[in-house]
């Protein structure tokens, strides 16, 4: 799994030609369409971690989205990517890497709880391994691992570690 920026899409595609790519957009930006490749997972929300009715937060339908996604995905093809690669990208691979990593409903193993949360920073590193520029800090976003957290059941444990 790759977490790259905008930026560094075209990188992480060259290194991985057969990837499956979940792509995060903010609103106003419109996602390239293509409706029929089932490998491209779209999605459209703001990197924000207190949601309201005007500011297009990440909802429960996209934390399960990309858990689905996820499901079907495999992990070595798997490309992840927002703007900036900050916030929102590493906090859909802190849910990628919970699906990987075996986790089902209410059962998660302190080991499967620290391969999820601590993915993103493995899978930045890769990417720059593969030429991919990375210039921030990463900071999963708390408001979508959240959701994860409670689409997975998890009592908050996502959250905490």
């Amino acid at each position: 799994m790759l977490v790259v920026t905008i930026a560094g899409i075209e990188a992480a595609m060259r290194s991985l030609p057969e990837a499956w790519v979940i792509s995060i957009w903010k609103p106003g930006c419109e996602p390239p369409s293509d409706p029929d490749n089932r490998r491209i997972l779209d999605l459209v929300f703001n990197d924000r971690i207190v949601p309201s009715a005007d500011n297009q937060a990440a909802t429960r339908a996209d934390a399960r989205r990309i858990l689905e996604f996820a499901a079907l995905a495999p992990i070595d093809q798997l490309i992840i990517h927002c703007t900036v690669g900050e916030s929102r990208s590493p906090a859909a691979a802190v849910g990628v890497a919970a699906i990987k990593s075996g986790i089902k409903y209410g059962q998660a193993s302190d080991e499967q709880i620290a391969l999820a949360t601590e993915a993103p920073f493995v899978a930045a590193t890769r990417a720059c391994e593969l030429g991919c520029r990375f210039d921030v800090r990463l900071k999963p976003n708390e408001w979508l691992v959240a959701l994860f957290d409670h689409e997975l059941g998890l009592n908050g444990r996502l959250l905490k570690a």
